[in-house]
């Protein structure tokens, strides 16, 4: 799966879901955390625990 969908289904789960940003980076097939808060704060402008708490 290309990046780009994989950050999109990281988003969707992240709004939808209880899973934390460890959770949500290994559903998506991320093996390194901080470069998958790196790829997604580049794609979206905010990292994942910022879209996760700007849910709330």
């Amino acid at each position: 799966m290309r990046v780009i969908k994989r950050l999109e289904k990281a988003k969707v789960l992240l709004e939808s879901t209880n899973m934390n940003v460890s959770e949500v980076c290994i559903q998506t097939g991320f093996d390194n955390l901080s470069w998958f808060i790196q790829t997604f704060k580049k794609y979206y402008s905010q990292t994942p625990t910022q879209l996760k708490n700007n849910k709330k």
